[in-house]
């Protein structure tokens, strides 16, 4: 296995390669985050501005996870599939890969954007943005569900089972006996969909948010599956800091509301795509609580059994649907219109 490059040793890698110039001056710094992958801004004194991405063996959390490094390779495809049918700009542009190093390069995004996660927590709720990541996400389930390259490019079960199953359903139905049964049928159930594109992390740390649209990335859990899974794992972020911030709870349950009423104005009538979402939701947040990467913010224990209890709710009493399911926890709740209950 190829070590993973640092700040220091980066730049000799991209000389030695041909991605630079012999006499360029290289200055690299590394970025936030980076559980999954050793992630590094790379900058020349030729005006170069670029990030480097290398993934993993052992993700950086407190668990024994463990996902394929080949996944760096998967999202170089997946960016390139986004980028030939999705809006300009809505993605990073893939500079250069090396399947050896299990390493990609890919653009920086231009400046002027704010990270999703950063304006929820800062409570700065746009109605806007969430219709926009929801008609985004719509549009890649829905081009790619006609698209038969994508089921012959991204048939990547073992990517689902490593990157989410395990570490999510499974590590929860463990914690949760009286729930196992019911999770493991959604198991199966994710398991055996093939319907779309699923980008596998669509959430509020991997969306950038400008004044006219919004950027999706780290996608390199891309698989042929069960679109269910993304629109889930997107709402659960938004109720999770719903239930558990102590503040902006109406505006973030609002903000999952005008997602999923964008997401289904532009896909197709799935058979029962809005009872599998559901059950993913129960899922994922039980998944957050108890999982192998349990949210930051999760950090009393009321809080805490609050998502427990929707989540049960979720799998074991399902509401009628996702706009019902997210009215429930209004603070006030209040009924849709017939309108948007039938959006």
């Amino acid at each position: 296995m190829t070590a993973l490059f640092d700040a220091e040793t980066i730049g000799g890698y991209l000389r030695e390669c041909g991605i630079l110039d012999d006499s360029a001056a290289v200055a690299a710094t590394p970025m936030g985050g980076g559980i999954s992958n050793a992630v590094l801004l790379v900058e020349t004194d030729r005006g170069d501005r670029f990030v480097v991405k290398q993934a993993r063996d052992r993700l950086a959390v407190d668990a024994d996870w463990h996902i394929d490094r080949r996944r760096a390779l998967n999202e170089a495809r997946c960016l390139r599939y986004l980028g030939e049918i999705l809006p300009p700009e809505s993605v990073p542009r893939v500079l250069f890969t090396d399947e050896q190093a299990s390493l990609i390069g890919i653009s920086i995004v231009p400046a002027g954007g704010a990270i999703w996660k950063q304006e929820l927590l800062e409570g700065s709720i746009s109605s806007l943005t969430a219709l926009r990541v929801g008609t985004l996400l719509a549009t890649v389930h829905a081009v790619s569900a006609e698209d038969p390259r994508v089921a012959r490019d991204f048939d990547n079960p073992d990517l689902l089972e490593q990157g989410r199953i395990t570490p999510y359903h499974r590590t929860a139905a463990a914690a949760h006996p009286r729930l196992a049964a019911a999770i493991g049928e959604e198991i199966e159930r994710l398991a055996a969909t093939r319907r779309s594109l699923v980008l596998g992390d669509v959430s509020p740390k991997n969306v950038f948010v400008y004044p006219d649209r919004v950027v999706f990335f780290d996608v390199e859990i891309a698989h042929w599956g069960d679109p269910a899974f993304d629109v889930a794992f997107c709402l659960s972020h938004l109720v999770l800091k719903a239930l558990l911030l102590g503040v902006h709870r109406a505006e973030l349950l609002g903000a999952a509301a005008d997602l999923w009423t964008a997401y289904r104005a532009v896909v197709p009538d799935w058979p029962d795509l809005e009872r599998h979402v559901i059950a993913e939701l129960g899922c994922l947040l039980l998944a957050r609580i108890d999982g192998r990467s349990p949210v930051e913010y999760a950090r009393d224990d009321a809080g805490r059994a609050a998502v427990r209890g929707l989540a049960e709710r979720l799998l074991l009493h399902p509401p009628a649907g996702v706009h019902a399911a997210i009215d429930d926890l209004r603070p006030d709740p209040v009924r849709q219109t017939d309108e948007r209950s039938a959006a």
